[in-house]
C-alpha cells in the first residue's frame, strides 16, 4: 500500500447498522468489485476506516457495492464517485488510493453508550 500522506481520496459514509455486522459484508462485495483492501482500523467505537486501492476500472462497482452495503455516502463522496464514474480517459495502470470513513449514525442512545462503555 503506498503511503496514505499525500494524495489519498477521503471517502466518508455513515451507517445505521453496527460497524461490527456492517465491515464483514462490506469486504466481500468490495473484493468483487475489484478493490485492493489495505488496513483497516477502528477510529472510535462508532468509526472505522479501511484503506483501500481502487483501480479506475472499478469505480463503478466499488461505488454500487458501497450504496449495496447499505452505506449513505457524503455528498463529496458522492460527487467524486460520480465524477470518476463520467471521467472516459484510458484506464490501463490507473489506481487510486482510498481511505473510506465509515461511522455508525441513527443507532439508538442506549446502544451508542453500550458501545462506548464496551470499548473503555
Amino acid at each position: 500500500m503506498p503511503d496514505r500522506s499525500h494524495n489519498t481520496l477521503l471517502l466518508e459514509g455513515t451507517t445505521p447498522r453496527p460497524l461490527s455486522t456492517v465491515l464483514p459484508a462490506l469486504r466481500p462485495e468490495l473484493r468483487s468489485a475489484g478493490v485492493w483492501l489495505g488496513s483497516s482500523r477502528h477510529l472510535s467505537p462508532l468509526a472505522a476506516a479501511l484503506d483501500l486501492e481502487l483501480p479506475r476500472h472499478a469505480v463503478p462497482s466499488f461505488y454500487t457495492a458501497l450504496i449495496r452495503c447499505g452505506l449513505h455516502l457524503s455528498r463529496s463522496a458522492h460527487i467524486t464517485l460520480a465524477g470518476f464514474c463520467t471521467w472516459h480517459p484510458p484506464f490501463t495502470g490507473l489506481a487510486i488510493p482510498v481511505t473510506l470513513e465509515l461511522r455508525c449514525a441513527n443507532l439508538p442512545r442506549s446502544a451508542q453508550k453500550l458501545l462506548l462503555a464496551i470499548s473503555a
